[in-house]
């Protein structure tokens, strides 16, 4: 069953933390996460920046990074880049969608369809809250679909407070968006899109939560100099420079007058900044598969955890001799107090 219509709601557009957001925040949040027709009942969507360049003539994946890390911070939105898959954090409590029972085991469905544990943690720790404030919602008494939101509600939860940034983006303005036609020169408009809302925000219709400053990421993108571009040979300078925007009889005083040359220049170096980012792109996406892989085969090889990761409801950290380190604490803290106890008993005899 998948999705034909996205439900907005108007209250968005009271909602202080909403209408902190920057444009571009807004726009990816409602404009494109909203209404992504891979989005899930339970607020999964696939996550591929990358793509989303093509949903407007002037996006780039600076702007969609600089949005995404304002989403995250705002707790509006959360990513799992291992996965490539995004959070609609709210979209079941907000979309009532354990209303209906039915409804409710699409939303099961969806949460076992999720790659990301991070993210399937979240979604239970939804679900609670659902439980809480949406009480009334015949899905949870209903024989259709009682047990299987029970079952949920018994897998590990995250609170959005105790998740972990994934996404950083220091802008360095590096794309920029060209308004041209093709047989027009390209005027450049240098994207002034810059994160400067740090303090986060509460999701509309949802509880408030304080955040505290990140001090690390686990992930980090960051958009590279025009120097260091990746995919070049011999590290030769000159192949990492950019392509002009304008043709040399307008490179230094563009002209507002109908150029094919220009024009020509402005596809050229479109085309030069498409493959660039699908360059970083491939890169990101292959480290995160290589560490994809090393997690599997710690999990695999792991003794204490279960196929998840999970020893009970926390991340399982593969260590082996840490149940033993700890019971030989557990002995020496407890030889120490035998010694003092005896050693204040046999104070007392001498006293007496």
């Amino acid at each position: 069953m998948t999705r034909e219509y996205a439900r907005v709601r108007l209250n968005m557009a009271e909602d202080p933390a909403y209408l902190d957001l920057t444009v571009d925040a807004q726009h990816l949040y409602a404009n494109i996460l909203l209404i992504d027709p891979s989005l899930s009942y339970c607020g999964i969507a696939d996550w591929r920046p990358v793509r989303l360049t093509q949903r407007a003539a002037d996006l780039t994946l600076d702007r969609i990074m600089a949005a995404a890390a304002v989403l995250e911070q705002a707790r509006f939105a959360l990513f799992d880049p291992d996965t490539e898959e995004v959070l609609v954090r709210t979209l079941v409590r907000n979309d009532e969608l354990l209303r209906n029972p039915k409804m409710a085991l699409s939303v099961v469905k969806a949460y076992q369809g999720t790659a990301s544990r991070t993210l399937r943690a979240i979604v239970a720790s939804e679900l609670h809250k659902a439980r809480e404030t949406q009480a009334e919602f015949s899905s949870w008494t209903h024989p259709l679909s009682k047990d299987a939101l029970g079952r949920l509600l018994e897998l590990p939860t995250l609170d959005p407070a105790d998740y972990t940034n994934r996404i950083t983006n220091p802008i360095t303005n590096r794309n920029t968006n060209h308004i041209g036609n093709d047989i027009g020169n390209a005027d450049e408009v240098p994207n002034a899109n810059r994160i400067t809302n740090t303090d986060p925000g509460a999701d509309y219709q949802s509880d408030s939560v304080d955040f505290l400053p990140v001090a690390s990421n686990q992930q980090t993108y960051s958009q590279q100099p025009e120097s260091s571009y990746v995919g070049t040979e011999g590290n030769d300078a000159s192949a990492n420079k950019p392509p002009p925007l304008h043709c040399p009889r307008h490179i230094n005083e563009p002209t507002t007058s109908p150029c094919h040359a220009c024009g020509e220049a402005r596809r050229n170096r479109q085309a030069w900044d498409r493959e660039q980012s699908d360059a970083q792109l491939f890169a990101i996406s292959e480290e995160a598969r290589r560490r994809a892989e090393i997690k599997a085969v710690a999990i695999e090889a792991c003794e204490i955890c279960n196929e998840h990761g999970y020893v009970g409801t926390t991340v399982c950290d593969h260590d082996s001799e840490r149940f033993a380190r700890n019971r030989r604490g557990i002995d020496l803290v407890n030889e120490t107090l035998a010694k003092k106890r005896a050693e204040a008993a046999a104070k007392e005899s001498d006293d007496e």
